[in-house]
């Protein structure tokens, strides 16, 4: 292809080597002129090994965010500014909202307005470095409802290694889970109510137990005395 205005660029052309291997090259095109002839120099680039490196990492993300929707994990990706720059489809799947809506929203417009504060504080210690774990917090869904959801946030660096340049957010629904404790919280009351009401029938039952008991010693101490009586008055 004879390059325009001087110089053109491709990249990753895949090429076949003497020995039947395929390489694959950045090939930059350079035009040159003269009084007497045009001529064209390639400049070629293995890149073949960072394409390999490349589509390694590709797969491992892919295999990352299958495992994730085979979990029904929820996976955010956020910029300083707490904007959504990536999400996978079970937060679509949770939150009830089409694609559109959710890409570049800021988190905060998702979250019940009492958990907000927590969660910036989370998220100014995962920007500053710190991984965060099982944080919970609670989305609102596009229906009204809300969700509550077990988050670990987890800093990712730039190429400087330095600087956090996002926060990456896995979590799961515990919603149900939510449910589950409250269920057994109100059953752990009611119990604790119902062994208060039996201690205390108990109590009740002892001491009129021991009322019967004194009273029968008394009785039976009266008809003893009864009866030494008689027998002094009757030897």
């Amino acid at each position: 292809k004879k390059p325009r205005g001087g110089r053109e660029f491709f990249s990753e052309i895949p090429w076949q080597k003497a020995d039947g291997k395929v390489f694959y090259a950045d090939i930059q095109l350079v035009r040159f002129s003269s009084a007497s002839e045009d001529s064209i120099q390639a400049i070629f680039t293995d890149v073949t090994e960072r394409k390999a490196q490349l589509e390694r990492f590709r797969q491992l993300l892919t295999e990352k965010e299958t495992l994730a929707e085979a979990q029904s994990q929820i996976m955010i990706s956020l910029d300083q500014q707490g904007r959504i720059l990536e999400f996978n489809r079970s937060m679509i799947a949770a939150l009830g909202y089409e694609k559109r809506h959710l890409a570049n929203r800021q988190l905060m417009t998702l979250i019940s307005p009492g958990r907000k504060e927590a969660l910036e504080a989370m998220l100014a210690r995962s920007f500053s470095g710190e991984t965060i774990r099982d944080f919970e917090t609670e989305f609102v869904k596009k229906s009204g409802e809300t969700t509550t959801v077990s988050l670990d946030l987890i800093p990712i660096r730039g190429k400087s290694d330095e600087e956090v340049t996002h926060v990456v957010a896995v979590g799961c629904d515990t919603t149900g889970q939510s449910k589950l404790i409250r269920e057994l919280t109100a059953a752990k009351k009611e119990v604790e109510e119902l062994y208060e009401e039996l201690r205390d029938a108990y109590k009740e039952l002892k001491e009129t137990q021991d009322e019967l008991v004194r009273q029968e010693k008394l009785a039976a101490t009266g008809e003893l005395a009864a009866g030494v009586a008689h027998e002094i008055r009757n030897p």
